[in-house]
Formats: structure tokens, sequence, C-alpha cells
């Protein structure tokens, strides 16, 4: 037994959930620098963190090789590795917290891809045969000696230390290394940027080269285009001619509806099915938060958008709403109306429940909603005074369905209901993580309430009942007051880091992932970003999320 074990393990839910503050965090570097048994416990604790959460793709910025390297030396090394920069005036570093993180993640993501027989970056078969030509410059010092037109195979990885080369691949592009920089070499129209900055020319006969970066995917349209990846700080992707494809690797939702269609249904671009939702009795569209059109509820009766998910299995633990192992998310835009007046029997007017969404299973229910729980009868945990409160009811195995109740009472960083109903769009995030076992309530990209169950407790859903947005379907008398715009549910917990990404996202007008062109493909959802000459791009390292427009530049690229 590891002294102060469980103190230690709350820490680290705590750095998972982003919410350790500075004096925390600083604790647990001192603790980890000196303690073996410790670091092997993080280690641990990244790991099952990882196998909850990788098979929904949680782990897509994390498995780069520099983060593996990384990670080993903190195994073995009580020092932090601190590597120099490819570009050292670009970006601000994130704070070492982060770092920490992403760290111990990249070891956890490691261990996990590697047991299942994958390597993030890709898997290009051996192949012995010559896929590209080598031109090193005189500058150039690499890890073993290359002279010009030296032959290259598939899964070769290039450590560039200094100076440039350029790489001619027989599909036609021409890619040219620059400074500390390493490439690994995929197929002839293909290649990896593990770290450093590459400039790529694409020719039409060549259109469709792509480059994979730790965060992201670019695929040439024909164009001349460079990306950036310092060993700490943001992607980059610049356009010079022509265009790209940019395909972020971050976490998409199985529903989303950002009901900017016409009619009386509307769809859900991420679904092999059409999980159409039908707008029902009063509510109609109106404008958007985000986008061209939002639900308008009324608090009438039957009012609400209600979820057709095509044969959406009715046993426990199957389905858009039932196989929740991981644990859940719930997002939308608001701009709530909500006026309440305490609890009441079913059937008082006026009606105290505004729900953001329900599936209403009995105890197996899921629900987001303002409630006014005075007199109220269900669970809440941890318990709070009564009062206005949005709560979050979720069905956990072995402990049963509790709601985590919120109170809007302005203290400890929680808003007021007047703040809520400012008349301003707020972004609402409720989330639950089965392996910290953290059941949390974000408003406005900020984790503002959180309950924590044993890590490790699964949700327990699924069944017949009808999913809503903005009611109760079965009794029809607990609509919502106010607008509702991109709503989505995913099978896992968003981190911090993801919904501050979202809220800075809205903030600047685009939708939750910051893309153009969303979809499904035979591997699942799809988000893409066309960019085109003078455009260029920043995409965050942990989320994968655009994270600001620049002016294209060559000056990383040795121009």
């Amino acid at each position: 037994m590891i002294p102060d074990e469980s103190n230690l393990l709350d820490q680290f839910a705590d750095l998972c959930d982003g919410t350790l503050d500075d004096a925390g965090f600083a604790r647990l570097q001192s603790r980890l620098e000196s303690d073996v048994s410790a670091r092997r416990l993080y280690i641990q604790y990244m790991q099952l963190h990882a196998e909850l959460a990788f098979s929904d793709g949680a782990l897509h910025a994390m498995g780069s090789q520099v983060m593996m390297e990384d990670a080993a030396a903190l195994v073995t090394s009580p020092s932090i590795p601190q590597p120099a920069e490819v570009w050292p005036d670009r970006q601000p570093l994130p704070t070492e917290r982060n770092i920490l993180f992403r760290i111990g993640a990249g070891i956890a993501a490691a261990a996990v891809l590697l047991a299942a027989g994958i390597y993030f970056l890709g898997d290009p078969a051996a192949d012995p045969t010559s896929v590209a030509t080598i031109t090193p410059a005189a500058s150039a010092r690499f890890d073993t000696t290359f002279a010009a037109g030296d032959d290259l195979t598939a899964g070769r990885v290039l450590h560039l230390a200094a100076g440039s080369a350029t790489v001619d691949f027989h599909a036609g592009s021409q890619v040219t290394l620059n400074g500390q920089t390493h490439l690994r070499l995929d197929s002839p129209s293909a290649a990896t940027l593990i770290t450093g900055a590459v400039s790529a020319h694409v020719p039409p006969r060549a259109v469709g080269f792509t480059v994979d970066a730790p965060n992201l995917r670019v695929v040439d349209l024909g164009t001349r285009f460079g990306v950036l990846v310092p060993p700490r700080g943001d992607t980059e992707v610049h356009v010079f001619e022509g265009r790209v494809e940019v395909h972020p690797r971050i976490r998409l939702p199985r529903l989303y509806y950002p009901f900017d269609d016409a009619g009386s249904a509307t769809s859900n671009p991420f679904s092999a099915v059409p999980n159409t939702g039908i707008i029902e009795g009063s509510a109609k569209r109106t404008k958007g938060i985000v986008g061209a059109a939002a639900i308008d509820l009324d608090n009438r009766p039957h009012a609400c958008v209600r979820i057709a998910t095509d044969g959406d299995p009715a046993q426990r633990g199957q389905g858009v709403f039932g196989d929740l192992r991981e644990g859940l998310t719930i997002e939308a835009l608001i701009i709530p109306r909500f006026v309440p007046s305490g609890w009441s029997v079913r059937g008082a007017k006026p009606y105290d429940y505004d729900e953001i969404f329900r599936k209403e299973d009995d105890v197996y229910r899921i629900l987001l909603c303002f409630q006014d729980d005075t007199g109220a009868e269900q669970p809440i945990i941890p318990i709070v005074d009564p009062g206005p409160c949005l709560s979050f009811g979720i069905h956990l195995e072995g402990l049963g369905y509790s709601e985590l109740d919120m109170p809007l009472d302005g203290q400890q960083g929680r808003p007021t209901l007047a703040d809520l109903k400012d008349g301003k769009p707020h972004h609402i995030v409720a989330t639950y993580d089965a392996a910290t076992g953290i059941k949390a309530i974000y408003i406005d990209g900020t984790l503002r309430f959180r309950h924590r169950f044993p890590a490790g407790t699964r949700v327990i859903a699924g069944g017949p009942a009808v999913a809503t947005i903005g009611n109760h379907y079965r009794f029809t008398d607990e609509a919502f007051s106010g607008i509702i715009d991109e709503f989505a549910f995913y099978g896992s917990a968003l981190a911090a880091l993801e919904v501050a990404g979202h809220w800075r996202s809205v903030q600047a007008g685009r939708n939750y992932f910051g893309v153009t062109q969303l979809g499904h493909s035979a591997t699942g959802p799809t988000a893409k970003l066309p960019l085109s000459a003078g455009q260029a791009m920043r995409f965050d390292m942990s989320t994968g999320l655009p994270s600001g427009d620049l002016t294209p530049s060559d000056k990383p690229f040795g121009k």
C-alpha cells in the first residue's frame, strides 16, 4: 500500500478532469519526482483511464512517438523533459500541468494501442520497396548518412537534427524537411509528421497526398502547403497555393442536432442511421444561436423534439442511449426562460421542470433539466439546499439512480438563475466519466459543480422510452421555456479542455467542432475543414479543435 494512496488517486482524477489547482499540481509534481511507487501508480491510473475511453477515440491526440518517449522518461527520471522549440517565438507553451497530463496519457495510450496491435500514427504494411528518394542539403544533419538519390522504404523514419532535405515521393509529391524534424514515410503518397516542420508541393498528378500529424490529417487537393508540429504547442497548417482538407482528430458525438435544416424533421449527420429529430407540438424553429436556426419551446404540453432512433434496442446497455460503458456527455446552447415556483405533484401548474433532455426508462432514466426541488423525492447526491437548480440524473451500477443538482445560487462560482436568464446564449454541458467516477456540470466552458463516485462505476441505461429534447415525452408536462440549439449527445465524457474549446468555438461563431463539413463514413463520424490559399490555422494538440486563424507564413518552413 502506497502511503496516502487515496489522496493520490483523488489528485490523479482532478488532473484528468482539468480541475487540479496550482497548489495541488505542485504537490503532485513533487511527489511524482521523488517517489517511484507513486509514479507507477500514476501510470497505472492513466492506463485505466485510457482503456475506458479508448474505443470512443478519446486518445487520438495523445499517442505520438514524442509523447511516448517523454512518458518513458517520466518513469525512469524525476525530471520532465523540456525539448527545444522548433519555432520558439511562435506559440506560447502549454502549462506544465497540461504537459504532465499529456505525458501520463501518452504512455497510457501507448500501452493500450500497442496491446491492441495498433500504432496510432498509422500501420503501413512492411514494404521493402522504395517509396521515395532523398536529397539532403549540404547543411543537413541526420542520425544516419544520406547521399542524393538514396532510396527510402515505407516505414522509414527520418530524424533530421538541423538543416534541410528534400524527399521526392514516387507518386509525384515533393516534401521539404526543415530544422529538427521527424518524418515517417508511409507510402508513395502519404507521410506522418511526428514533430518538426515540412512543406509539400503536390502537382496535379499527385493530388490526394496526405500528411498525418498527432492531432490531424491534411489531405491535399492540389496545392503547396506547410505543416508544423512543435514538440510542445499546437499544430499549424499553412496553405500557400490551391486547397487542402484538414481532418482534425476531435471527439465527435453520437447525436448532433444543429437544427439548421427546414421542415418538421431535423437530421443528425453523425449516424449511419438517420436518428431524425421530429419537431412536435408548438415547438418551432427560430433564429439560430449558431448557424441558421434553433428550436423555440414555449412551455406547452407536447412541445419537444422527439428523437427517432430507428429501432434502437430496448435492452439495457445497447443502442445510442444504452451503450454508455465509458460515460456520457449532454451538450446544448440555451437561452432559458425558466420560472420556478416550487416542486408540486404531477398535474399542478405551472410545470416546474424545464427539460433540456430526458429519456424516461424509470430508474434508468437520463435527464438534464431545470428544477425547483422544494419537496422533491428523487435521490440527490450530494445533498444541497432546495431551490432552483440545474439537475443531471443517471443510474450508476451498484448505486442506483441519483441526480447532481447544481444550485443556481451564485455561490462558489455557480451562476444564479438570473445570470442564465440574461437573454444571452449559455453553453450547458453535463458529463459523467466512468474512469474517474466524476459527474460534472459546466456552464460557458467552465466547471461549476461536480461529485466524485467510485472510479470505474459504469452507467446503466437503455430501454424502450422515447428520448426527447425539451420535454418529458411520457407525460408531456415538463416542456422547456426558451431556445435550444446545437444539441449533442456523446457516449463518453468530454474533458474540461474540450468543453472550454467548444465554448471558444461558439463564441467565434462556429459550431462546437470548428469545422464546416460533418458526416458519417464506414469508419464512423467525420469532420472536415477545407482551407484555401492564403489561409492558415492552429489546431490544439490536446483536443484537435481549431484554436485560431493565422496569417500564412513560410518562416517555419525554411523559406
